[in-house]
């Protein structure tokens, strides 16, 4: 479901597609706001929940103490799951974003740092808020490797004013946005899903591709201007040119999309006083809320392969021809 999608499913719940009652720009900042706090659901209700891997240097550590160090990372880091040491790096790294150094793929990941440990005395880990990660028990800072959940970029749509080069394929410039606001943070894109949904031209090749945002930067001097440009995965298959239209994805999964539209719908509802308008949607609100807590609940390989126990002990051994003492 892309931007545009989504504002057309909110207000056919609230019954103005004319935009008279509820502004685009309201709808837009609510479905914004309702889908971090869904995201804020799922860490909470998964720990291990990731979907960023970054890399943090050791020459913007902070000594804390002689044998504690901190790394600031950036807002829209909500949380950290894994941290591992960084043991060789590539000949060029310009960002965080692994996907952006050069020759690609050149970095090692080195040994695990626990989160935990029985004493606090042995090298660990700790995620102290405020965006704030604390490496424990290290005589010198290192090169880390991260792994991270990040928060979803704001909804975002417009048309191209100030395209690529023609051989920059995975180069978006982003206009000024036809609905949504432009994020500012190095970086606030990343993870963010990118559709063509339409060409100036009648055969762009390119029209309906889906790319995934890698790294982005508010702070691209390009010409005369100065603007946000975006890294995405893999090429289009075009370079984007003037008026080309791009808008986001909504960040989740497209079965549980309708539970972010009724959400957005409330919202709006709320503002208005529409005490009907909320009652009325509040039975399918519910099925809803139920189907995305059992989505979200569980942890990632719950479908698959699965490193859990389905108890907390171990089974000891079985001899079919005697009785199992271990039971009693």
């Amino acid at each position: 479901m892309n931007v545009s999608q989504f504002i057309a499913e909110v207000q056919d719940v609230l019954d103005d597609s004319s935009a008279a009652k509820y502004p685009i720009a309201s709808i837009v900042r609510h479905g914004d706001r309702q889908l971090r706090g869904l995201y804020r659901t799922m860490l909470d209700a998964n720990k291990e929940y990731s979907n960023f891997t970054m890399c943090v240097d050791g020459a913007s550590a902070i000594q804390l103490m002689s044998n504690v160090w901190e790394y600031r990372l950036p807002t829209w880091v909500m949380a950290c799951c894994r941290v591992y040491r960084r043991d060789s790096d590539p000949a060029s790294t310009p960002t965080f974003s692994p996907y952006k150094w050069s020759p690609l793929g050149s970095v090692r990941q080195g040994m695990e740092i626990p989160k935990w440990v029985a004493n606090d005395r042995l090298l660990h880990w700790s995620w102290e808020g405020n965006n704030t990660l604390r490496v424990w028990n290290q005589s010198t800072a290192q090169d880390l490797i991260l792994r991270v959940a990040v928060r979803p970029a704001k909804m975002f749509k417009g048309r191209i004013a100030s395209p690529a080069a023609a051989f920059e394929t995975n180069i978006i410039n982003l206009p000024s946005p036809i609905y949504g606001e432009t994020e500012l943070e190095e970086g606030a894109y990343i993870n963010s899903d990118w559709q063509v949904s339409a060409t100036g031209q009648d055969i762009g090749l390119h029209l309906g591709e889906i790319r995934r945002c890698i790294y982005s930067d508010a702070s691209v001097v390009y010409g005369p201007t100065r603007i946000t440009q975006i890294t995405v995965d893999s090429g289009f298959s075009t370079w984007l040119q003037t008026y080309d239209t791009v808008e986001t994805l909504v960040m989740l999964p497209d079965e549980h999309c309708r539970y972010l539209v009724l959400r957005a719908a409330q919202a709006c509802f709320q503002k208005k006083n529409n005490i009907p308008g909320m009652r009325a949607i509040q039975p399918e609100l519910a099925e809803e809320g139920s189907k995305f807590m059992t989505y979200a609940g569980g942890p990632r390989d719950a479908r698959g392969p699965s490193v859990y126990k389905r108890t907390l002990h171990n089974r000891g051994p079985f001899d079919p021809d005697r009785i199992n003492y271990w039971w009693y």
